[in-house]
């Protein structure tokens, strides 16, 4: 008889975890398995550096978010803990990664959050960039302005004409200003601040960046929804911020660049095509450095939140005077959101 209780006994504890969950309705449990097999490419002035095949954990993550009413007061508790992790094995010993991360309050009269997460003028992208997080197709790669800053305190407000929304960020330096006269002590030295608007038609949205990342920028967004197509183009200019040591601490000041991207959709297909381009300027020369970027792939959903996938991406970088870098990748993945 003991030998058949202990199971029951040791299975108890799981359950009455199972059923707290279950009875805090307001915590949603969510994540992303995203693993793909590659062979990338590089070579540098014709000669090949690398061309080897590689096993990919693309921003697979595992999170929790949630909203709690607060009595009668017309608010709502908010937060969100969000952590990457690697599929494809540990980096360093280190199982998670931090990503968005943050707590606020919520209520008529918007939303206010602090803590680390994605800036207004990064999720001012909306959904332009249809190879987010894969290998050499995201356009972090060759854009500026892809920032999840430490230390930010951000205001969003209610929808304003049924879409509109403004988004404030403030950072502040956290530098000891008794060690250092010009530090950043105050409680906004970085400012991240966006307008969007989204339908189901379109999503449109400008942003400026000032001391982000040191840099300073402004960013254009527009894509618009026409039968089974998708069409989206974004522009933005980028320079050094006067507290900076170059665009993203860098070695260029300045920045211009622009991207398109196309996908068409209809049943479980869909065909996605990019192409992305900048020019970047090195401190304190006339050294400029153009870059292209382009990418196709074709996604097949397998079910809702699951698809299997395939992509090629290019990127060649031309520094004025010296020798081009080519880089390629052939990839083909698996993705699962929960």
């Amino acid at each position: 008889m003991k030998q058949r209780k202990l199971p029951l006994l040791a299975a108890l504890p799981a359950a009455v975890f199972a059923a707290n969950v279950s009875a805090g309705t307001d915590v949603t449990v969510y994540g992303k398995v995203n693993v793909s097999l590659e062979q990338q490419q590089q070579s540098a002035a014709g000669i090949d550096t690398q061309d080897t095949w590689k096993l990919m954990s693309n921003a697979s993550r595992l999170g929790f978010k949630g909203k709690t009413d607060l009595g009668d007061s017309g608010l709502a508790a908010v937060y969100k803990l969000e952590y990457e992790t690697n599929v494809d094995g540990d980096t360093n010993g280190q199982e998670f990664k931090q990503r968005n991360i943050y707590g606020g309050l919520q209520g008529g009269f918007g939303t206010a959050i602090a803590g680390k997460f994605d800036t207004p003028t990064k999720k001012a992208q909306g959904k332009i960039d249809l190879f987010n997080d894969q290998t050499l197709g995201d356009i972090k790669n060759y854009l500026s302005g892809e920032n999840r800053e430490n230390n930010l305190i951000q205001y969003s407000s209610p929808k304003i004409a049924e879409g509109m929304q403004i988004n404030v960020a403030i950072q502040p330096g956290e530098e000891n200003g008794a060690l250092n006269n010009n530090a950043n002590d105050g409680i906004a030295d970085g400012v991240s601040a966006s307008l969007t608007y989204d339908n189901d038609m379109m999503w449109l949205a400008v942003s400026v960046d000032d001391s982000i990342d040191m840099t300073d920028m402004w960013r254009l967004v527009g894509q618009f929804k026409v039968g089974d197509w998708a069409l989206g183009a974004m522009y933005q200019s980028a320079e050094e911020s006067e507290t900076g040591m170059g665009i993203g601490g860098g070695i260029f000041d300045e920045e211009d660049g622009w991207m398109l991207s196309a996908k068409w959709a209809t049943g479980p297909h869909a065909v996605k095509l990019q192409y992305g381009y900048s020019e970047r300027q090195a401190i304190g020369t006339n050294i400029e450095t153009e870059t292209d970027n382009y990418a196709i792939g074709y996604d097949f959903k397998l079910a809702k939140g699951t698809k299997l996938y395939t992509y090629y991406a290019d990127q060649s970088a031309e520094v004025a005077g010296a020798a081009s870098v080519d880089d390629d990748v052939l990839s083909f993945g698996f993705e699962h959101k929960f």
